[in-house]
């Protein structure tokens, strides 16, 4: 069977235009205020021609090829560096140095670096190869504004998707064991003599303890938290590796310090591009005659010797090790304008043009390279530029059997630098679909309306640049980032205007953001059942707009974002694949209804796992409370929905409280139980999509209510061991099991035997019905019941995401139905259940303390433990 949808068939014409163009279309029907015409030619392409002609436009760069004879600019610099260090630091004598003791985890070296393996071969253990960013690190010395020097710890052991920050313990541990006895050994004493005495001291020092209020400052919706100022302790350069050799030599004999040991530094310079030093014009003769004289030596008064040697003016860089330290250097592209003309153009790489550089930089045949460039290895990289396919800078990462003086290569557009900022997610300003859903106003506020400022104003400012990195060895540096020939460039690239460039970037903002505003001004008519076909739509708008911003996101959920947005056809080897023939990212369709949010055709729509991963959450429940909540992304309460008299009266009660800020509580089970109340609860309807009639394929289904309620008995008992109480005394858990194994077992309040394994410390109820009820109607309590937790001080309840899960399908189950699931529900504890924690004697999820009633039982040596109440037993059952 043919696999293409009508999405992929009934397709109309494409007709090429040049970008221009097609921006000319776009503002045609700006300006004829028919903004559904304009957005659906701005995300899909299509639009329909006065003669009432359905066409496509296809983007075509042939016209945009530069001319022969164009000037092009090339300018290098020295951009950044990377050293490997292990006991010797080549530091000229009189660097000024500072070493940073405390715990800083933005420091950590989180990324590749894109270097050789590194080699550690010593007498603590089994020889290792690997790479830097692969094992805990922290700061350790700065020296000027663009060095920073890490420590890197490979004995350390953390296990998978743990932090590679050094945690409080071991900062403190390597201060106080190590690096503290070891400088008043070596280190002058005008310097250490001041030194903090212990890591706890320099700690107490650093921290601001004060709440917003003690400080003066104004009071925010969020905490304050703990401030710490970091500050530096000066060490002399000419005393480093004296120091350090005592520090490895007290590591290597402290047992406590263990897994410190074979520990080895990285370099790193970066933001160096700018130096008015470090800019040069690439050498333009055949490099071993270009920087290198016939005795071997360097030319001192070569342009590019000058600046690498200059950018690298605190070390003696001979006495670097061997293949340990690479430069990064670079090459900017312009393309100037011509005489009478006061406008650069943007030079735009061409997508097909990658394997010609790769093989022009590295000196190889396109036979050996080829290979890569499908993928393979995960070497190359693709970047799209601003979603579109003809144009698109790469990274590469060189394969070690080429054992080739360069390590990586990467090509990209200057346009990234509107953006840039280092402390943000992906260094650079993006949003995230749950931004969005929790914090519309601020995020239109804050983020779309100011790029599309941004973009508009960057058309007149902007001069766009073709930025060349390539990172090799010092001791390779002459030979390579030459001058390459004008022509040679030419067949790289294609040039477009700046407006035009710009404009493109503003055209589909603008599209993407209307769309948004639609989808989101009317979200909360969307229904559990119908969140895959609206937030397929959502998902991939957010996708788009951040692929506007720099590359986009790609691999594993997010291809299938890209993919399922697009119309496939058959592949030259026969599969059937997301194409792109208008040679941009547009959707394969775009429906507009009134009162409801646009969406795509159903035809093929994103699966609830992705919706779930893009959109940070864990369940269909938790997402769709996300999507109808006008109260967390406004800050507007919504109507209630419940016109229940119950709850009504309830509300008159119970007034209301102020917001609680604690956190929710969202662990989930990883078990998932078989549905336990099938057909107890009708579903909704579910609208037929339009694309049902003529397409047999099944569409994904909803989870039903029914098999929520399940999930919500599975979830709930790892959520209330997640807020298990602490003994003040101890500062430890009462309870034995951790809630990472409370996950595993969704039935562990049917366990008695949990419950003597967990709590070997507790007082317990039993033979009790009034209390076992209170307990169970307190964790699942109907829409009436929770309107009364504030008022009558409940702490912990309201956290559990599992209960307000469950008070959520209570409000969109029909008014005859609440009652009976409430009851299902408790029948099923009551039934099942043999345990639980007695909060609401205390308004808590758990009661602790030394309690005096008569009807508890105290169990095991220590006072204080958790309050049990057990369901009572009528067949003489021993309880423990």
């Amino acid at each position: 069977m043919d696999p293409r949808k009508p999405i992929d068939l009934n397709l109309p014409t494409a007709v090429p235009c040049s970008m221009r163009e097609w921006i000319q279309n776009w503002t045609r029907f700006h300006k004829s205020n028919d903004m559904q015409a304009r957005d659906r030619f701005g995300l899909t392409g299509h639009y329909l021609e006065a003669n009432g002609e359905r066409l496509r436009a296809r983007l075509s760069f042939e016209n945009n090829r530069v001319l022969p004879g164009t000037l092009v600019t090339q300018v290098t610099d020295v951009d950044s560096m990377i050293a490997v260090v292990k006991d010797h630091f080549p530091f000229k004598e009189h660097t000024k140095l500072e070493y940073f003791p405390l715990y800083s985890p933005k420091h950590a070296l989180d990324s590749d670096l894109h270097l050789p393996r590194v080699m550690i071969q010593d007498k603590h253990g089994e020889p290792l190869s690997l790479h830097p960013h692969q094992v805990p690190s922290a700061r350790f010395l700065e020296a000027n504004r663009n060095m920073l020097v890490r420590i890197h710890f490979p004995r350390l052991e953390r296990g998978s998707g743990a932090s590679k920050c050094l945690n409080q313990k071991e900062h403190e541990q390597l201060y106080d064991l190590a690096f503290r006895p070891a400088a008043e050994e070596v280190v002058d004493f005008e310097l250490n003599g001041t030194w903090p005495a212990r890591y706890a001291d320099e700690l107490f020092r650093a921290e601001d303890v004060r709440s917003q209020r003690e400080a003066g400052e104004h009071i925010t919706d969020g905490g304050r938290g703990r401030r710490v100022q970091q500050s530096a302790l000066a060490v002399h350069s000419k005393d480093l590796d004296e120091w350090i050799a005592r520090v490895r030599e007290i590591v290597d004999n402290q047992p406590e310090l263990a897994w410190a040991r074979s520990f080895f530094f990285v370099i790193q310079m970066r933001g160096l591009k700018h130096d008015p030093e470090s800019m040069h014009m690439p050498p333009t003769e055949p490099p071993v005659f270009a920087a290198v004289r016939s005795d071997g030596t360097l030319k001192p008064d070569d342009p590019r010797v000058k600046s690498v040697e200059h950018t690298l003016g605190d070390f003696l860089t001979k006495d670097f090790d061997e293949d340990s330290c690479f430069v990064d250097l670079g090459m900017n592209i312009r393309l100037p304008p011509e005489v009478g003309d006061d406008s650069f153009s943007c030079p735009l790489p061409a997508a097909d043009a990658h394997l010609a550089i790769l093989c022009h930089v590295l000196g190889l045949e396109s036979d050996d390279l080829s290979e890569y460039m499908s993928g393979k290895g995960g070497y190359y990289q693709r970047d799209d530029l601003a979603g579109l396919k003809t144009v698109a800078g790469f990274r590469f990462r060189v394969p070690g059997k080429f054992n080739h003086h360069i390590t990586y290569i990467q090509l990209y557009t200057s346009d990234k630098t509107l953006i840039y900022n280092l402390n943000l997610p992906h260094h650079a300003k993006r949003v995230t679909c749950s931004d969005v859903l929790f914090g519309w106003k601020k995020w239109r506020k804050n983020h779309f309306e100011p790029l599309l400022g941004a973009f508009k104003a960057a058309a007149e400012s902007h001069v766009m640049y073709l930025r060349l990195e390539v990172r090799v060895r010092l001791n390779c540096y002459p030979f390579v980032q030459l001058r390459v020939p004008d022509a040679m460039i030419r067949s790289w690239i294609y040039t477009v205007e700046s407006d035009t460039f710009w404009a493109w970037k503003y055209c589909r903002l603008t599209s993407l953001y209307s769309v948004l505003c639609l989808w989101m001004d009317a979200r909360r008519s969307i229904t559990e059942a119908e969140l895959i076909k609206y937030c397929s739509l959502f998902v991939t708008l957010i996708w788009m707009a951040n692929s506007l911003v720099n590359r986009p996101d790609d691999g594993g959920r997010w291809d299938e974002v890209r993919d399922s947005s697009s119309v496939h056809n058959w592949s030259d080897d026969g599969s059937y694949v997301a194409v792109w023939p208008l040679l941009a990212h547009f959707l394969h369709s775009l429906k507009f209804e009134t009162g409801r949010p646009p969406k795509m055709s159903g035809y093929r729509s994103l699966s609830m796992k992705a919706i779930l991963f893009a959109c940070s959450k864990a369940t269909e429940m938790d997402l769709h409370r996300a999507v109808v909540s006008s109260s967390s992304s406004d800050g507007i309460a919504g109507e209630d929905e419940i016109p229940n008299e119950t709850v009504q009266e309830a509300r008159r009660t119970y007034s209301t409280a102020g917001a609680n800020r604690r956190r929710k509580v969202q662990m989930h089970s990883e078990i998932r139980l078989a549905d336990l109340f099938p057909g107890a609860i009708p579903e909704p309807a579910v609208a037929a999509d339009d694309s049902e009639g003529d397409d047999p394929e099944e569409r994904p289904r909803p989870i039903t209510r029914t098999q929520q309620l399940t999930d919500i008995l599975c979830d709930l008992p790892c959520q209330m061991f997640q807020k298990a109480p602490v003994c003040t005394a101890t500062k430890t858990s009462w309870s034995v099991i951790t809630p990472s194994m409370a996950a595993k077992r969704p039935r562990i309040f049917e366990e008695l035997a949990a419950l003597e394994v967990g709590f070997p410390n507790r007082y317990v109820f039993e033979n009790n019905w009034t209390l076992w009820e209170n307990t169970v109607n307190s964790l699942l309590p109907t829409i009436a019941e929770s309107l009364g937790d504030k008022q009558k001080g409940q702490q912990g309840l309201s956290c559990l995401a599992a209960r307000s899960a469950f008070l959520d399908l209570q409000k969109k189950i029909p008014d005859a139905y609440r009652e009976e699931v409430v009851r299902l529900v408790r029948k099923y504890v009551n039934d099942h259940w043999l345990w639980l924690p007695n909060g609401p004697a205390k308004n808590r999820i758990w009661s602790t303390g030394e309690c005096k009633s008569n009807s508890a039982r105290r169990v095991g040596p220590l006072n204080g433990g958790p309050w049990i109440v057990l369901k009572p037993q009528d067949d003489g059952f021993a309880l423990p």
